[in-house]
């Protein structure tokens, strides 16, 4: 038995748990009010980043935690609260998180 384990990224775990909880697109899309086409788009397109508040409510939905999507640990404890879920999360998910707050602040704030 090989000692590789395969790397998957978020979004392939975010399929996979849809997949296992047999949730589709469009059935997530309505029951959290997003657009279907915006989650499908981050679903599937690695160049897409979603909002924080909106993985927030994905995550919410599925029942686990930011740091479970991202690293993919202990996928099935059910949801805790905002500020339980980021301390649990590891140095270099909270970097990625905050760049990607910033990125979003320095976008909105140009429109």
């Amino acid at each position: 038995m090989s000692d590789i384990v395969k790397k998957f990224t978020w979004r392939e775990r975010l399929k996979s748990i849809m997949r296992q909880k047999n949730i589709k697109v469009t059935k997530m899309s309505l029951a959290l009010g997003f657009n279907r086409d915006y989650l499908s788009r981050i679903t599937n397109n690695p160049k897409s980043n979603p909002e924080i508040n909106k993985l927030e409510s994905i995550c919410e939905y599925l029942e686990i935690t930011i740091a479970q999507l991202m690293s993919g640990e202990d996928l099935y404890i059910k949801k805790e609260r905002a500020g339980d879920r980021i301390s649990k999360m590891g140095e270099s998910d909270i970097a990625r998180l905050t760049e990607h707050m910033k990125k979003n602040s320095r976008e909105d704030n140009h429109s």
